[in-house]
C-alpha cells in the first residue's frame, strides 16, 4: 500500500470522527440538566499525554493520545461544547495527524466529561518541539479555558548493528579440542560466542543472525537463529559451532561471515568477516559508547494551563503543615547544590533542599536550630570532610555528648559522580574540578563510614542524586555526560548494609539517571517523596506514614513518570518497612 493511499485513508478516518457528537460524563438529574438559567458554566481542562512506548516523545510512525478532562466548576450547564486541538507551532508539521474537533452536548455543574484525541506521527515527522493549543467553544459563550501542550517529536534515527567481539570455548558437550589452550586448530570443534551491539539510537527489533562460510572445508552448526530485541547501546550474545577440517589450508581470517538483520531491515550488518584465525587468540570484545545526537529530543511533554487549572493533578508540596511528630533530639543536615562552577548544573537541587528543610521541621518535628542548611556556593572545597568528620566535624559538634539519644537525618540533592573505573562514587562540591575527582569528591564509602562512627541512635540518609555519570535531565534541561562513561555498570557495594539502625533512600538505582520535574521545579524523586510525606503515601489513612508505605507510593507514581521523561528511574529504600517516619 503506498504512502499516499495510507495518508488518504488516515485523513478520511479522522474526518469521519468529527461527525460524531459525544455525550460524555455524568449528566445528573433533570433538575441539573435544566439549570442553565441559574448561572454561568466555568470550564477548565486537565490534560494528559500518552505515547505507545511511554517515553513522552512522539516518534516517527508512533501513535499517541491526548486526554482532555473537562470540569465544569460553575453553577450553570455547559452546552454544545466544541473542543479542538490544533498545532500552534510557527511551522506546523504536516506529518503529524490528529483528530478533528469533538463535541460534548452537556456538562452539568460540578460534573466532568473526558475526550480522547488521537495523534499519529508519520514517517516524515521532523525533530522539534511542537506546540498545541486546546480550546473549547460553548453555546452560551462560557468557553473552555485555553490549555497548551508542548510535545517533543523525533525524526527517524535508525538502529545500527555492530560486531563487538568473539570468544572461543573448547569445553562442553559435543566439543573437541586437541589442546585446551584457547587456540583454534584444524580438526577441533569449538563453540564461538559472538557479542553484537546496537550503536544506533533506535531499538533493533527481532534481530536475526546467520553465520556462513565460503569454504567447503569449514563445518558450521547452530549458525542461524534469533537474538531478539536490542536496545540502543545494548550488548547481546549468541553462539555457533565451528570446525575447520584438516583439509583447510587458508591463512589469515577464516572465510566465516556474519549477517545481522532486524525486523524492519533498518540496521542490517551484511557479510561481516569474523576475526577468527587458526592458532590465534581473538581480541577482547569492544563496547562502544552510544551518544545521542544533538538533534535527538529528550524533552518531556509540558502542559501549560490557565491559573484555575490543576493539570496533571500535582500535589502542592509547598503546603506542608506541622504534623504530630516531635523529635527534640534529632539533627539534620540539608544540602542542595544546583550551581556548579566547572560542570553543568543540577536543575532544582537548591529548591529540593529548601523544601526538605521545611519537611524536616514540619513533618519530622526537628527543631530549626538543629538543622544545618547549605546550598550552592556554600558547599565548596573540603565542605563534606568538615561536615562529616566523626571527630571534629560540624555535625559531630551539633550532636554533642548525647549521641546515643540522637537521630541523624541527611538530605543531599546534586551531582553524584563515579570514577571512570566505576569502583568508587563521590558527592561533589560546587567548585569541584572533574579532572581531579578523587581530590575534590567525597567518597560515598567514607560518607557512610563516618556517619556510622558518630555512634548515634539512628541514621537516615536521603539522596536525590545518581551515580550514572550523567547530569540531571528534565523536560527543559538536556541530560549531559559528566565523565566519559555515562551509563556505566557500577562495581561499588552498598556500604550502609553493614551498619545497624541505618535507613537509606536513594532516588535511583545502579546506572540510572535521577531526573528533574519541571512542573514542580524539583527533583522528580523529591517531588514524590515529599508528596508522600504530606499524606499521599498514607494508604490506610491512619495518620502515620511508614517507610514501606512511602516506598510503595514513590515507586508506583515516580517510575511511570520517569519513563515519560528519559527512561526508568527506580528508587531504592533500605531499612525497616514498618518504621513510622512521620505522624500527622
Amino acid at each position: 500500500m503506498t504512502i499516499r493511499l495510507i495518508t488518504a485513508i488516515l485523513i478520511l478516518t479522522l474526518g469521519l470522527s468529527a461527525q460524531v457528537k459525544f455525550k460524555v460524563g455524568s449528566l445528573g438529574t433533570k433538575e441539573e440538566q435544566n439549570a442553565s438559567a441559574a448561572g454561568p458554566a466555568d470550564l477548565v481542562a486537565q490534560l494528559s499525554f500518552k505515547d505507545e512506548n511511554g517515553n513522552g516523545i512522539l516518534e516517527n510512525r508512533e501513535r499517541a493520545t491526548v486526554t482532555v478532562k473537562i470540569v465544569n466548576k460553575g453553577i450553570g450547564n455547559a452546552e454544545n461544547l466544541k473542543v479542538s486541538i490544533t498545532d500552534d507551532s510557527k511551522t506546523p508539521d504536516r506529518a503529524i495527524y490528529m483528530d478533528r474537533p469533538k463535541t460534548v452536548d452537556l456538562i452539568p455543574p460540578k460534573k466532568e466529561a473526558t475526550l480522547v484525541f488521537n495523534i499519529l506521527a508519520g514517517k516524515g515527522v521532523k525533530t522539534g518541539v511542537r506546540k498545541f493549543v486546546i480550546t473549547g467553544e460553548e453555546k452560551n459563550q462560557y468557553d473552555l479555558e485555553t490549555a497548551y501542550l508542548e510535545l517533543s517529536t523525533q525524526e527517524f534515527e535508525p538502529p545500527k548493528l555492530n560486531f563487538s567481539g568473539i570468544e572461543i570455548s573448547e569445553r562442553g558437550e559435543g566439543l573437541y579440542a586437541k589442546r585446551y589452550d584457547g587456540l583454534l586448530e584444524k580438526g577441533e570443534r569449538v563453540q564461538v560466542k559472538v557479542a553484537v551491539q546496537n550503536i544506533g539510537l533506535a531499538k533493533a527489533n527481532a534481530v536475526k543472525y546467520a553465520v556462513k562460510t565460503t569454504s567447503p572445508n569449514i563445518v558450521l552448526d547452530a549458525n542461524e537463529g534469533e537474538i531478539g530485541d536490542i536496545r540502543s547501546g545494548e550488548l547481546k550474545e549468541f553462539s555457533f559451532i565451528l570446525s575447520p577440517t584438516p583439509r583447510f589450508n587458508g591463512t589469515g581470517d577464516l572465510p566465516v561471515f556474519l549477517t545481522l538483520e532486524d525486523a524492519e531491515k533498518d540496521g542490517v550488518l551484511s557479510d561481516w568477516q569474523l576475526p577468527i584465525q587458526l592458532d590465534q587468540k581473538p581480541a577482547q570484545p569492544k563496547v562502544l559508547a552510544v551518544e545521542a545526537k544533538q538533534s535527538q529530543q529528550r524533552t518531556v511533554t509540558v502542559i501549560k494551563t490557565g491559573p484555575k487549572n490543576t493539570a496533571g493533578d500535582f500535589v502542592d508540596i509547598q503546603d506542608v503543615r506541622p504534623g504530630k511528630t516531635r523529635n527534640p533530639n534529632a539533627v539534620a543536615v540539608v544540602i542542595g547544590v544546583e550551581r556548579y562552577s566547572r560542570i553543568v548544573s543540577a536543575p532544582y537541587a537548591a529548591n529540593d533542599a529548601e523544601i526538605m528543610k521545611r519537611y524536616f521541621e514540619n513533618r519530622f518535628g526537628i527543631d530549626p536550630s538543629r538543622i544545618l542548611f547549605y546550598t550552592n556556593e556554600q558547599v565548596n572545597g573540603i565542605f563534606f570532610k568538615k561536615m562529616f568528620d566523626p571527630e571534629k566535624g560540624e555535625l559531630r559538634d551539633l550532636i554533642g555528648s548525647r549521641a546515643a539519644e540522637t537521630d541523624v537525618y541527611v538530605f543531599y540533592s546534586g551531582h553524584g559522580i563515579p570514577n571512570k573505573s566505576a569502583d568508587q562514587t563521590f558527592l561533589f562540591p560546587a567548585d569541584g574540578d572533574i579532572r581531579f575527582l578523587e581530590d575534590y569528591g567525597y567518597p560515598i564509602a567514607s560518607f557512610y563510614e563516618n556517619l556510622n562512627r558518630l555512634n548515634t541512635r539512628s541514621v537516615t540518609v536521603i539522596l536525590d542524586a545518581c551515580f550514572s555519570g550523567a547530569s540531571r535531565g528534565s523536560g527543559m534541561y538536556k541530560e549531559e555526560n559528566l565523565i566519559a562513561a555515562k551509563g556505566i555498570k557500577l562495581k561499588v557495594t552498598k556500604p550502609w548494609t553493614a551498619y545497624k539502625n541505618f535507613t537509606v533512600i536513594n532516588s535511583s538505582s545502579g546506572e540510572e539517571t535521577s531526573l528533574g520535574n519541571d512542573q514542580t521545579e524539583t527533583g522528580l524523586f523529591t517531588y514524590y517523596f515529599t508528596a508522600g510525606l504530606r499524606g499521599e503515601a498514607d494508604k490506610d489513612k491512619d495518620g502515620e506514614i511508614t517507610l514501606g508505605e512511602l516506598k510503595a507510593y514513590v515507586e508506583t507514581n515516580m517510575i511511570p513518570h520517569s519513563k515519560r521523561i528519559s527512561g526508568q528511574q527506580t528508587p531504592e529504600f533500605y531499612g525497616d518497612p514498618d518504621r513510622v517516619l512521620v505522624r500527622y
